[in-house]
């Protein structure tokens, strides 16, 4: 196409975000319960609003000054939208204590709460409900053996929380 008619054409979204490699397992739907295409249906959907979110606590964190660079340039978030919503989904499908999940994924667990706050309150808004696994889960070793048991393989080296 000519520049001309490039400019006309709408901006490519950005693809989605992806999982951080040594988090992908948590992603599995024997821990999720949501097959492939529920989970990439479910980040699609949250995706817009997860943008909003934040471009709304970088604004506070600004004093809602206006931006001094484009949306979607600068640093990159360290937890994904798929991470949040990972974590969410397994701290409230199997119980597990925040502690643990953090440390299973190296985040503090105060970084992991307010980020399972705000994904709970998006998938209420998207009315999406989380149904409760049988197995409930209460330590990293519990995660290990039931993975294990479900035939995921887990990363060999793990970041502990400091």
């Amino acid at each position: 196409p000519s520049a001309q008619a490039a400019q006309l054409l709408p901006p490519t979204p950005p693809p989605p975000a992806q999982p951080r490699p040594g988090l992908a397992w948590l992603h599995h739907p024997a821990l999720t319960g949501l097959t492939s295409r529920q989970w990439d249906a479910l980040t699609a959907t949250l995706a817009d609003p997860h943008g909003q979110l934040r471009e709304a606590a970088l604004a506070r964190r600004r004093h809602y000054r206006p931006r001094q660079i484009a949306p979607g340039s600068g640093r990159r978030p360290k937890l994904t939208l798929p991470d949040q919503l990972a974590a969410t989904l397994n701290h409230h499908r199997h119980g597990l204590p925040q502690k643990t999940l953090s440390s299973s994924s190296g985040f503090r667990p105060e970084t992991l709460n307010r980020h399972i706050g705000d994904i709970r309150h998006l998938l209420h808004q998207a009315g999406h409900t989380i149904t409760p696994s049988p197995h409930q889960l209460s330590t990293l070793g519990d995660l290990y053996r039931y993975a294990t048991a479900q035939g995921l393989t887990i990363p060999a080296k793990i970041k502990t929380a400091s």
